[in-house]
């Protein structure tokens, strides 16, 4: 399919079943944090990829950023910044998703519009938590 929704799935090869069970599939419903063409995991900084495009910036918030996050799995958002960064790289998207206006830290509070507004000048870079840290009386030391 070419709906770009494959394009935020990974697979595993490794199995402990029969063969018409083989296919196992991770998404992460419609974003994808890239690095330079290839996914990324961990505390990294990545552009910003929803559906085959980019996310644009100018409406975009801490609230936007830790949904986005919090929708891909992760904890919360470590950092994000809007730009033109990987020029080649973001030249060749379009801009997909071009506001994100989320009036708390829930994807469900998000207000968003596909309609193009924006530029690739304007596409976000994301950073997420993978987990929040807490000390041994529970209280939260995720930096």
């Amino acid at each position: 399919t070419d709906d770009g929704l494959w394009s935020s799935c990974s697979h595993s090869e490794t199995h402990y079943c029969f063969h018409d069970e083989d296919i196992f599939l991770t998404c992460h419903d419609f974003f994808l944090v890239d690095e330079d063409g290839s996914s990324i995991q961990g505390q990294k900084e990545g552009l910003l990829i929803y559906k085959t495009g980019t996310v644009c910036g100018i409406d975009f918030t801490d609230n936007s950023a830790n949904a986005v996050c919090r929708k891909m799995g992760h904890y919360e958002a470590k950092s994000w910044r809007s730009g033109l960064i990987y020029e080649t790289q973001q030249n060749d998207r379009e801009v997909a998703l071009s506001s994100a206006k989320c009036s708390s830290d829930d994807w469900d509070s998000c207000d968003v519009s596909t309609v193009n507004t924006c530029t690739n000048s304007n596409d976000v870079f994301l950073m997420c938590y993978v987990f929040n840290l807490v000390d041994i009386n529970g209280e939260d030391i995720t930096d």
